[in-house]
């Protein structure tokens, strides 16, 4: 059963029936998080059934949902280099049949990758200019469903470039992490 939910309003980690949210079953739905009325699998019929409005429904249902995007801020690139290459190796070693994508405007350091323990033959690097605008190529690299993770490097993020990477992201089933750094 799938269950289609229509609206656009979102807050943090609580979803309204009447936001977009697909729920493939409804064993999805925790009912531990349940606000103020519990769901149960006959409500959720009978609101299919009885094509109950869901902009009209007040039921509140709280989810833990898991961010396909999360954002990096660094004092200054020149520490990038460090902190990004442990990540790297942390997700190269596990055990996927899909790419590590490391998006950069930096020469990355192989030995320093390697004596961290990255599987190199796991990582695949997109190297791009520094004065080039990257936000196409993440957002490729998120959406096209062959990397488990893409870490991605541009001077800085605006909210409407990560909603747009969180939608690729959802769409290519990977994680994507967005490293910016600090103005001074």
């Amino acid at each position: 059963m799938t269950i289609q939910m229509t609206g656009l309003t979102h807050t943090a980690n609580s979803i309204s029936v009447n936001d977009i949210y697909s729920y493939h079953s409804p064993s999805q739905i925790d009912s531990s998080q349940i606000d103020n009325k519990q769901i149960n699998n006959s409500q959720i019929d009978h609101c299919l059934a009885n094509d109950i409005n869901p902009t009209t429904h007040t039921t509140t249902i709280h989810k833990t949902t898991t961010r396909a995007i999360s954002e990096v801020i660094i004092p200054s690139f020149n520490d990038s280099n460090t902190v990004v290459s442990t990540i790297i190796a942390s997700l190269t070693q596990q055990n996927s049949d899909r790419w590590t994508t490391w998006i950069t405007s930096t020469v990355p350091n192989k030995a320093l990758l390697s004596s961290l323990g990255a599987c190199l033959s796991r990582l695949r690097i997109v190297y791009i200019q520094p004065e080039d605008d990257a936000r196409w190529v993440i957002w490729q690299a998120l959406a096209q469903g062959n990397s488990h993770n893409v870490i991605a490097e541009q001077a800085s993020f605006s909210s409407s470039d990560i909603q747009r990477m969180e939608v690729a992201a959802n769409q290519g089933e990977c994680k994507g992490m967005l490293i910016s750094c600090t103005q001074h």
